[in-house]
C-alpha cells in the first residue's frame, strides 16, 4: 500500500513540481486569479500556515488549504491543485486527505469556493469529502461550480 505524507508545504515542494501542474489546475488557476499554480500557491504559503502537501513516494502530487474569506464571519476559501504525479493515486489521496476538513472547521464555521465546471475530478473530490456541489454559472466566458459546507 502506497503511503501519502501529508505535511506543511515549503517553496521547497514547490520548486519541485512547478512545471508538472495538471492542465485544468493551470487554466483554472489563470482564469481565477490570472495566476499560474505555482504563483498561487507562493502565494498561500506567504499568506498563512495552513497550506498542506500532499507527498507520495517523496514527490508533490498535490497541494490543498484553505485561504481565510472573512475572520469575522469565521470563513475560509478552500482550494486544490494537483500536479500530473497524482494519476496514479487519487484513492489514496482522497483517503488521506479527508480528515483535514475537520482542522479546518476548527477554524472556520464555512468554506466556500468555486472550481471550473469540466474539473471532474476536483468536483468528485469535493462531493466525496462532503462539500455541497452547486450548478454551474458562467463567470469570464466559463463555467464554474461553487461547492460549499457549513460545520456541523
Amino acid at each position: 500500500m502506497t503511503n501519502v505524507i501529508i505535511k506543511q508545504a515549503t517553496m521547497h515542494h514547490i520548486n519541485m513540481v512547478k512545471d508538472d501542474f495538471n492542465d485544468i489546475d493551470i487554466e483554472e488557476c489563470l482564469l481565477a486569479a490570472n495566476m499560474t499554480p505555482f504563483e498561487s500557491i507562493s502565494s498561500q504559503i506567504g499568506a498563512n500556515n495552513n497550506t498542506k502537501v500532499a507527498l507520495i513516494n517523496n514527490k508533490p502530487v498535490a497541494f490543498f488549504g484553505a485561504a481565510e474569506l472573512n475572520w469575522f464571519l469565521k470563513s475560509a476559501s478552500p482550494w486544490l491543485l494537483t500536479t500530473t504525479h497524482i494519476s496514479k493515486f487519487k484513492k489514496t489521496f482522497l483517503r488521506a486527505t479527508k480528515q483535514y476538513f475537520p482542522e479546518y472547521f476548527g477554524k472556520y464555521s464555512y468554506l466556500e469556493n468555486y472550481t471550473l465546471d469540466k474539473n471532474i475530478w476536483s468536483i468528485r473530490w469535493l462531493g466525496w469529502a462532503g462539500f455541497q456541489i452547486h450548478p454551474p454559472q458562467e463567470f469570464r466566458g466559463s463555467l464554474w461550480r461553487r461547492f460549499s459546507m457549513e460545520a456541523k
